[in-house]
């Protein structure tokens, strides 16, 4: 799989990430608070309950409410928060932020929304030729800016 492939596939399991939904002990308690208010505001918008989310994303109501609390210790595994963001309709890389799990990989692309953005589009439209004259385009535009540079 390409890399441009595997940064558009949120749902891939290539993701870097601990999939364990499990208690966090290094986790500040203002990441979860962000991550909790972000998720809960998400979930409002889209008319669901706690308990409703909790049954689409196949977990407890009561773990959600304690994400949603920002309880010390209390984050989701990316592969949860992947799934809620397809539940929730969202962009997994903002929840992957927020939740301090984002690959060391994606850290530039997903810090940029605008790259983030293209990458969806491309993702959604490029033929294997497009990304071919896609990164030709991008190695042009590269070599002919460090030649005015020089």
């Amino acid at each position: 799989m390409n890399f441009l492939k595997w940064c558009v596939d949120f749902n891939s399991t290539l993701w870097y990430d601990s999939t364990e939904d499990t208690e966090c002990t290094t986790t500040t308690e203002s990441l979860s608070m962000q991550f909790g208010e972000k998720l809960r505001e998400l979930r409002k918008s889209k008319g669901l309950t706690l308990r409703a989310l909790a049954d689409a994303v196949q977990v407890d109501f009561s773990y959600l409410s304690k994400i949603e609390n920002g309880k010390s210790g209390y984050l989701p595994g990316a592969v949860l928060i992947r799934t809620l963001a397809r539940t929730l309709g969202t962009d997994p890389l903002e929840l992957l932020q927020l939740a301090d799990k984002v690959p060391p990989e994606m850290e530039a692309i997903a810090g940029n929304a605008k790259a983030r953005r293209f990458l969806v589009r491309a993702g959604e439209i490029a033929s294997p030729d497009d990304w071919d004259a896609l990164l030709g385009l991008l190695e042009r535009r590269h070599k002919a800016c460090e030649e005015r540079e020089v």
